[in-house]
């Protein structure tokens, strides 16, 4: 796997060298070609005023002979005569001067269109060359954040059976055994639901079915479950919600998605250390607004819209302080959105914890 990805990223690199190095080539050449055509332009116009000085001395000498003007002037329009003595006439030279200006402009303004162009063209494609590289990585985050998600609670899990069989326990000591065991299995069976829904979100299969709901009832049971799991890593959680309020949603694809944002701030609290999470639930104008805060890791404010891409989690995957598979928060969105709702994450930046925020369209008449 992992010489597969080096021959992918060096072939990717390659071809970024390849076309950075055809933009340059075709930049030079374009500047080059413009230069060229300028000195060819002048070398012309020189060449035509000389050619208008030899007529002059051309027609000075017929008129010396004792050619009349209206002969001289036939022989050269592209001069005049004055008391006697050929010229040039100063039309013609602005005309000339001007023919070598519109040609320049004309030359210029293509050439720059085809850099452009080229520059356009190539951008293009060195981002979708980047695209697969930027893909791969993620996949490999999210392989090596779902390895370490399966085999924490599997391994924890194999343990407390162990336990069970190699020694007598009292009751006491049974429970808080089973307790683990239920806590591990809840953590499994989450991780699962989220690729499952994750798969189904990729493939348009999500199907909701909405109905009204007290805002209260509908959140309530999923901080009182955050709840009993922060308790194990001190961590409070607390909620405050506008019980008087209805909402329009699914109500099992609503909890899928309280579920993924408790958990998130849960993690994030307890790898920074910090002791709270909050829930706030209230009307804001036409729709029902639920944040979700802690003040724990907190993120950098420009990541804010990339949190809710697929397998996107900042930083690499070995520094990482909180578990996690980059599919939460994308599924959050997708059945936010399919809800007819939005969702945003706010930050202050690292270590100044973040709030993420969603809102529900009101059932009809928005009270409970």
């Amino acid at each position: 796997m992992v010489k597969r990805r080096s021959l992918s990223l060096k072939t990717a690199r390659t071809l970024q060298i390849v076309t950075l190095a055809m933009l340059v080539t075709c930049v030079a050449q374009m500047v080059y070609w413009l230069w060229d055509e300028a000195q060819f332009t002048e070398r012309t116009l020189l060449a035509q005023l000389e050619h208008l000085q030899e007529e002059v001395l051309g027609a000075d000498a017929l008129l010396a002979r004792g050619a009349s003007p209206e002969e001289v002037l036939a022989l050269f329009p592209s001069l005049g005569v004055t008391d006697g003595k050929a010229h040039v006439e100063p039309e013609k030279v602005e005309v000339l001067v001007d023919g070598r200006r519109r040609r320049l402009i004309r030359y210029g303004s293509e050439g720059t269109f085809l850099v452009l162009v080229l520059v356009g063209g190539i951008a293009i494609l060195s981002h979708t060359l980047r695209q697969p590289a930027e893909l791969m990585r993620r996949q490999e985050n999210f392989i090596a954040a779902v390895s370490h998600e399966f085999k924490t609670p599997l391994a924890s899990i194999r343990l407390a059976a162990e336990t069970i069989q190699l020694r007598e326990m009292d009751r006491q000591s049974q429970q808080r055994i089973s307790d683990r065991i239920v806590q591990d299995t809840a953590r499994l069976e989450a991780m699962v639901a989220n690729i499952l829904d994750a798969g189904r979100a990729a493939e348009g299969r999500l199907e909701l079915h909405p109905e009204s709901y007290e805002l209260g009832t509908l959140v309530q049971p999923s901080v009182q479950k955050a709840a009993c799991r922060a308790h194990l890593t001190g961590v409070e959680v607390e909620a405050e919600l506008d019980s008087e309020l209805a909402v329009w949603c699914d109500r099992a694809a609503i909890v899928t998605v309280l579920e993924n944002l408790l958990g998130n701030a849960l993690k994030s609290a307890t790898a920074a250390g910090g002791g709270h999470v909050r829930v706030t639930g209230k009307k804001d104008g036409d729709q029902a607004r639920i944040d979700v805060a802690d003040d724990g890791l907190g993120f950098e404010p420009e990541l804010a819209e990339r949190l809710f891409e697929k397998f996107y989690r900042p930083g690499d995957e070995l520094r990482r302080k909180s578990a996690g598979s980059g599919l939460g928060l994308y599924i959050v969105k997708t059945i936010v959105e399919l809800s007819g709702g939005r969702v945003s994450a706010t930050s202050g930046g690292e270590g100044r914890g973040a709030t993420l925020s969603l809102w529900l369209p009101l059932a009809s008449g928005g009270a409970a």
